[in-house]
């Protein structure tokens, strides 16, 4: 039986409440929160090759973290059209709340890496065109130049194939 004179006996009674609650009060962390949903929802995009800049290591996003948050909270990233009330589609790389939530408590914790052994292995994906090759590659007739950094930029490009 459970006596506040006995002092081990309540030692053992506050470690087996705090140490529960130290665990949940632990900030988040790149490696052991934010890579994973980075990786499962952003990097096919947000890697060196394709149309986004990349973010899959910790520099990448740390950088770029307050950027992040705003755009999951906003829910502009990833970018999804379809809406959710009308059926689930294969595909759907929304975050869930629980998700942006996370990213913004890293960001407003300071955006910390964490034990980076605990960072899960980098996504692996398809070289080249991820559907196959396409059948028809259009060129655009003058370049758009997009500056370094800064806010994302969505433009249209109007294309007038010869398709016949």
């Amino acid at each position: 039986m459970f006596s506040a004179r006995h002092p081990v006996a309540w030692a053992f009674f506050l470690l087996g409440f705090a140490a529960p609650l130290a665990a949940q009060s632990a900030p988040p962390t790149f490696a052991h929160d934010v890579a994973p949903i980075l990786y499962e929802h952003c990097a096919s995009c947000h890697r060196t090759g394709e149309s986004a800049f990349p973010l899959l290591t910790y520099t990448d996003a740390k950088q770029r973290a307050a950027q992040i948050a705003s755009s999951v909270r906003s829910r502009a990233m990833p970018p999804w059209l379809p809406e959710g009330a009308f059926g689930e589609f294969a595909g759907d790389p929304r975050l869930t709340d629980h998700e942006i939530r996370l990213i913004e408590d890293w960001v407003k914790t300071g955006a910390p890496e964490g034990a980076s052994f605990k960072t899960p292995p980098l996504p692996r994906f398809t070289e080249g065109w991820q559907l196959g090759p396409p059948d028809m590659i259009l060129e655009a007739q003058r370049a758009h130049t997009v500056p370094a950094s800064g806010p994302d930029i969505f433009w249209n490009f109007i294309f007038s194939p010869p398709i016949t």
